[in-house]
């Protein structure tokens, strides 16, 4: 009896010790993300149930990074651990505090309103502003950035007052460091500003840095899947190799006149590629900004790393959007010429989404129009959605233009479009991409088998 009875008090203890693994933090013992965010939606159902109010705050370390690159690691973690355990003391019982990440802590200030809580977080950062964390010899000054804000009845969801709470810190930052910011509708597009100005300069590291890869998504020929080209796309990495998406790094790219660098990057990496399989012949696609339409120049970039690659141009289709082209229309009109009368293929994007759609068709002659996929998306279940895509395939078809239906997601929508005879299909449900070495490393163990 005695056995069993140890037996199932050390199965209680490990039972107990994986559900605290699971919503604490290993290193400081707070409450993890996922277990903060839980704690942060009960107080949004709260404040909608019963009006009652309460404020979120976001609490950045302004030091840490100094402290690990010049003292190491340890000597960081063991400073979180210090903030973590003195945090508390600075909070009133039943406020939650957790690690959100990095150097990020959040708080909940339970049934307190914005006044008192930035009072409250204003003593927060006199201590953190305050400590002097000795290490090796040496003392280092901490001090924090603090957002806060309020969450009401009408608060969305646990992400949206994070994100104002975010903003608010990073607003905290800009003005200076080691202060509480409140925060205000206005400082979101201050806030987005900067974080696009500092994304710029991350493009131009990762470009210098050789930070960008190259992803691909198969286009299958409906009547005959085998028959496939490929979609380039372009994702940029962090300096841990963290993905980053192009809706993060493109608009950035855009604002800041990058995008036409990573246009020619992506140009010349792809044939660099298909000049090295030698026998690759499934077409590529590749996007065009409209900077590189607009540029005078850009035809003869194309020719002349086709000529440093010995890769056919009739490999190539170009994707432009009505967007892209409305800028400078003569300038466009002579490139698009310039890339066909070598033997490129031009693909019209998008199609549909602007109201001068058809127009475009008139003034370029291009080889594909790929229907935007708000229409394909629900043409299953969506009369309209079907009535319009047969619409736009049939003057396609006249105008002598394969067509490719993009955002084709499962299974019955491929059958629907195929049933249309609508020549390409493209969309998770065919292909998700991935990079494109590991597609010519296929390419190139298959030639060899």
């Amino acid at each position: 009896m005695i056995v069993q009875f140890q037996d199932i008090t050390a199965r209680r203890e490990a039972e107990e010790r994986l559900r605290y693994n699971a919503t604490h933090d290993e290193l400081t013992g707070l409450l993890n993300r996922s277990a903060f965010e839980q704690k942060l939606e009960e107080a949004l159902a709260e404040s909608r149930d019963t009006g009652i109010k309460h404020a979120l705050a976001f609490v950045d370390l302004d030091r840490l990074k100094i402290i690990n690159d010049s003292a190491g690691h340890v000597a960081g973690d063991a400073l979180l651990r210090g903030v973590a355990g003195a945090l508390p003391n600075y909070l009133r019982d039943g406020d939650v505090i957790g690690r959100l990440g990095g150097d990020e802590f959040g708080i909940i200030l339970l049934g307190c309103s914005l006044d008192d809580a930035t009072v409250i977080l204003e003593e927060l950062n006199t201590a953190a502003s305050a400590i002097q964390f000795p290490w090796d010899d040496r003392s280092y000054s901490v001090g924090a950035s603090i957002g806060v804000t309020e969450i009401t009845p009408s608060s969305r969801s646990p992400s949206a007052v994070l994100a104002q709470a975010d903003v608010a810190c990073l607003t905290a930052k800009m003005a200076g460091r080691n202060r509480v910011s409140i925060y205000r509708p206005e400082q979101s597009e201050a806030v987005d500003r900067h974080r696009e100005i500092a994304v710029a300069a991350g493009i131009k590291l990762a470009i210098e840095e050789g930070r960008f890869r190259l992803f691909a998504q198969r286009i299958v020929a409906c009547a005959n899947p085998t028959q496939e080209r490929y979609e380039i796309l372009v994702r940029m990495l962090d300096r841990d190799g963290t993905v980053i998406p192009p809706s993060v790094f493109i608009p950035a790219a855009e604002r800041y006149d990058l995008i036409g660098a990573i246009d020619r990057w992506v140009v010349r990496e792809a044939l660099t590629f298909l000049g090295r399989a030698g026998d690759f012949d499934s077409q590529i696609h590749l996007n065009l900004s409209a900077a590189s339409i607009g540029d005078a120049s850009f035809a003869a970039y194309v020719l002349e790393v086709l000529e440093d690659t010995g890769v056919a141009p009739e490999i190539l289709a170009f994707e432009i959007t009505e967007t892209a082209v409305v800028s400078n229309m003569a300038v466009a009109a002579t490139t698009v010429g310039k890339l066909r009368e070598m033997g490129c293929q031009i693909a019209l994007d998008d199609f549909g989404v602007g109201l001068s759609s058809f127009n475009y068709l008139r003034q370029f002659p291009v080889d594909m129009v790929k229907i935007d996929g708000s229409f394909i998306h629900n043409m299953a279940t969506n009369a309209v959605d079907r009535y319009i895509v047969k619409s736009i395939h049939q003057i396609a078809k006249e105008l002598g233009a394969q067509m490719v239906a993009e955002f084709v997601e499962d299974q019955a929508t491929f059958e629907l479009v195929t049933s249309m005879g609508i020549t390409f299909a493209q969309g998770y449900a065919i292909h998700r991409p991935e990079p494109f070495d590991e597609i010519m490393a296929d390419h190139e163990i298959r030639a060899e088998a």
